[in-house]
């Protein structure tokens, strides 16, 4: 039907007199008085030009080509009113009490961008009827978006009364360097309750959550009747009416996942303490089915409230009840109520019918009786994001390469089922951006899980961007041996975004994987004693005593003006930003002490052996450099630990040492010292952890918990390598590299092996740990190795000294079949028969051709 008058024309009085989508420019009879700004009528693709960041569609058609209005916040070293935008008078029936509905965005920065809406009665305009601001500090850029990044909905009362009344939208600023906006749609209706519906006629407001980043193929909450015969719906709402509405989890092609719904922007001052009534509906024969109630904060934080899970539901209407305090859950701040409907197989079928949302009288009790109602959880960390609901905590995404959310039984890192996964082809980078946070005094603690899953899989890293420079300070490339915690210090402030970027490499099959990602409202080294990774200028409680030297808090990249020869990257980050502890060994004519490095006093428990694992780089000439550790007991120094006089290590290696036992505390040491010398160089030490456990036999390792020092070689002459050695199982192999269980026959259990390009060659090298001649000289070696493939794929071990000469003690050569099976392997190694007494290390090589 095509009318002869345009869409906005209507009646002059009465409540359609405020009702407009501004698609006009009569803009339905509504004005504007300007402040610091003014409202402004826009469409995106005409006005884009104008260095406003407006948002790409408008809600009436949901396209460019629409209009709303729109209250520019304008840089400005004052606080002020931004504009008013004021609707027509209409006069409000006396019997007849009205709502007023506006869909909204709001790109505040703080809690004093904010958008309120009055009724003016005859010039009287009374306390707002309702107030929008973001209360914690969201900028807004090219590519960040605060919190409200997308059209919502609120309802607010018109008062009643037979006097003519004009509701009025007041946009207020904060001092400011940047543009952002607010913007607004409005309809005039009869009233109703805050987040109650009966979905009759409309949501009432609730909607789906919008995140691209789960793909297209996300089931939605649908509204619907059961008349129709939808497999996905009940066949008839509570009441037993098959033309009664209700929504329901609507499937996709794909059939499952999560389907979130959200409801309007609460607000504490109107909407802390209330009493939720509903009626639901779960069927399903999979225990992930499931409903749950979550409050969503506007800064990322959510607390769950009710669920309910398929295996203690009837398949039946049944009713809900649920107490909505908000502030015993979070500081107080805006939020929303998140209603999620996990539906894990095709057969399930999951509804919602009847919300009623009133203010708590002092009786709600949880429904159904037997639900217990979550405990809130006040955790201490300004933003978290576990994935587990499908979506990525308003992280917003660039790049050609995505980051998606990954569901998969054996793949989260606990006990949930969902990580995100990074997407894309060789050299492709995808990032992730984390949301603004309240600016913070000092650096904060983002903690994360992650797991680079095979060889050549690319490169994670953590980037700060601040005034438009780019800093990555935490990197990693090389497998990881399973789930992998990091922890990397972020600044939180105005200044500063923070993402999480993933590169693609060669390896097709190999994955990139994180899960459970928070910030802390602490620095990662704010506790530390016996864990130090020396990333704060309190590095732990560690001091120092100088020789001719010292030990010395370093930074890679703030060191280019020294003498001394940098190691280029930290061990901690694996980034020049990262820091580390570093002896720098100076021209001298005589041999001495450098300096001494001291940790704080260690608690040392009865009858409990501990271990000091460590990191170190050594780059000295001559055996007169060296690196020894103590374990000082009552100011006893004793016999050193450890010791080493390598004098080719230009990477990082781990090295553990006993804790000594005896008195309740013990302090360790360690030492440098040099020969003569006319040049400069350094050693360094980094990632010092004491865990409650005796150390392992240097070389042994059952790779069931780690690799227990052995590692890729990355580095050197001679020493670079085509592949990786991964740890995997039968189970978690990523392609066709790895055997289908260990040498007993177990699939789960855990082994090193190959990995290489899909279809790919290429030898890959594994390290020890640095053995010394004086412990280490005469020893027995078994393993256990397998070779599937042609008759040149072949394993060998050598023995590799610090001046990388070598030599090869055991070959496989001839073992390779084309079933391939576990064989046992065994040598001697007595290292004085092939080189002169002096560190070396065991060097396992595989060519696969």
């Amino acid at each position: 039907m095509i009318l002869e008058h345009s869409c906005d024309t209507g009646p002059t009085d009465g409540p359609a007199a405020g009702n407009c989508d501004f698609e006009e420019s009569s803009l339905c009879g509504y004005t504007s008085d300007a402040g610091l700004g003014d409202w402004k009528w826009i469409s995106p693709n005409t006005d884009s030009s104008d260095g406003v960041p407006h948002p790409p569609v408008d809600h009436t058609y949901n396209t460019g080509y629409g209009h709303y209005m729109e209250a520019s916040l304008v840089p400005s070293t004052t606080e002020g009113l931004v504009g008013r935008l004021k609707a027509p008078q209409f006069t409000q029936p006396e019997d007849l009490q009205q709502c007023a509905t506006f869909w909204y965005i709001h790109n505040g920065g703080s809690n004093l961008d904010k958008l309120l809406v009055y009724a003016n009665r005859s010039g009287d305009v009374d306390m707002p009827l309702g107030v929008i601001s973001v209360l914690h500090a969201y900028t807004h850029s090219q590519n960040n978006t605060g919190y409200i990044n997308t059209w919502l909905s609120a309802s607010v009362p018109v008062p009643a009364g037979a006097l003519p009344v004009q509701l009025i939208w007041e946009a207020w600023q904060d001092k400011r360097e940047d543009h952002s906006s607010m913007l607004c749609d409005v309809t005039i209706n009869e009233a109703g309750a805050l987040g109650s519906c009966d979905f009759e006629k409309s949501t009432c407001g609730w909607q789906n959550v919008v995140d691209n980043a789960v793909g297209s193929g996300k089931p939605e909450w649908v509204r619907g009747a059961g008349e129709g015969g939808n497999s996905d719906a009940p066949s008839v709402d509570h009441d037993g009416s098959s033309l009664g509405m209700f929504l329901y989890v609507g499937s996709t092609m794909f059939g499952t996942g999560l389907a979130l719904l959200e409801s309007q922007m609460l607000i504490p001052e109107q909407h802390n303490n209330l009493c939720f009534h509903f009626w639901w509906f779960l069927e399903g024969s999979d225990a992930e089915d499931a409903i749950w109630i979550r409050l969503w904060k506007d800064d990322g934080h959510n607390s769950e409230i009710w669920r309910q899970t398929a295996d203690t539901s009837s398949g039946a209407w049944q009713e809900g009840q649920v107490h909505i305090k908000a502030d015993g859950v979070f500081e107080p701040g805006a939020y929303q109520i998140r209603i999620g409907g996990m539906r894990a197989t095709e057969l399930s079928t999951i509804a919602i019918d009847d919300f009623d949302m009133t203010q708590f009288s002092g009786s709600c009790d949880a429904l159904p009786p037997d639900h217990v109602t979550p405990a809130p959880t006040d955790t201490p960390s300004l933003w978290e994001c576990d994935f587990e609901d499908g979506h990525l905590c308003n992280m917003f995404g660039t790049g050609e390469a995505t980051w998606v959310v990954l569901v998969s039984e054996n793949i989260d890192h606990v006990n949930g089922e969902r990580c995100i996964s990074l997407l894309g082809s060789k050299g492709e980078e995808g990032r992730r951006r984390l949301p603004k946070l309240p600016p913070q005094d000092g650096p904060r603690c983002l903690n994360f899980w992650h797991f680079l899953n095979g060889a050549d899989e690319g490169e994670l890293s953590i980037i700060v961007t601040t005034n438009d420079i780019e800093r990555k300070i935490w990197a990693r490339s090389l497998p990881d041996p399973g789930w992998i915690f990091a922890s990397v210090n972020v600044p939180i402030d105005d200044s500063s975004q923070i993402d999480l970027s993933g590169i693609k490499g060669d390896n097709s099959m190999a994955s990139m994987l994180v899960d459970d990602m928070y910030i802390v409202q602490k620095s990662c080294e704010a506790d530390a004693v016996k864990d130090c990774g020396f990333e704060e200028s309190e590095i732990c409680g560690y001091t120092s005593e100088p020789g001719l030297g010292n030990w010395t808090w370093v930074s890679p990249h703030d060191g280019h003006d020294s003498l001394a020869p940098h190691t280029p990257v930290d061990h901690t980050y694996n980034t020049e930003y990262g820091h580390y502890m570093e002896a720098a060994l100076v021209p001298s004519q005589k041999d001495d002490l450098v300096g001494r490095l001291k940790s704080p006093e260690i608690s040392q428990p009865v009858d409990v052996q501990q271990c000091a694992t460590f990191w170190y780089v050594h780059n000295g000439a001559t055996f007169l450099d060296k690196l020894l550790v103590y374990g000082v007991l009552n100011g006893d120094y004793g016999r050193p630990l450890w010791k080493e006089k390598a004098s080719y290590i230009d990477t990082w290696l781990s090295a553990s040492v006993p804790v000594p036992t005896g008195p309740p505390t013990v302090q360790l040491v360690w030492e440098a010292w040099q020969g003569k010398r006319n040049d400069h160089s350094t050693m360094a030490i980094d990632d010092v952890a004491i865990t409650m456990q005796p150390c392992d036999a240097i070389g042994t390792c059952d790779f069931e918990a780690g690799t227990c020092g052995w590692q890729n070689v990355v580095t050197g002459d001679n020493r670079t390598d085509e592949s990786d050695w991964v740890r995997g199982s039968g189970l978690t192999g990523i392609d066709l590299d790895n055997p289908d269980a260990d040498h007993n026959g177990d699939v789960n259990a855990t082994y090193l092996y190959v990995d290489t390009v899909f279809e790919g060659t290429g030898m890959a090298l594994l390290e020890s740990q640095m053995f010394q001649p004086e412990q280490h000289n005469n020893l027995c070696f078994h393993f256990w190795f397998f070779i599937q493939g042609e008759e040149e794929d072949n394993i060998w071990i050598e023995l590799q000294k610090e001046d990388d000469k070598k030599h090869e003690v055991w070959n496989a050569n001839g073992q390779s079949d084309k079933v391939g099976k576990w064989k046992e392997g065994q040598i001697h190694i007595k290292a004085d028969n092939f080189f002169t007494p002096a560190p070396y290390q065991q060097n396992t090589t595989v060519q696969r051709n």
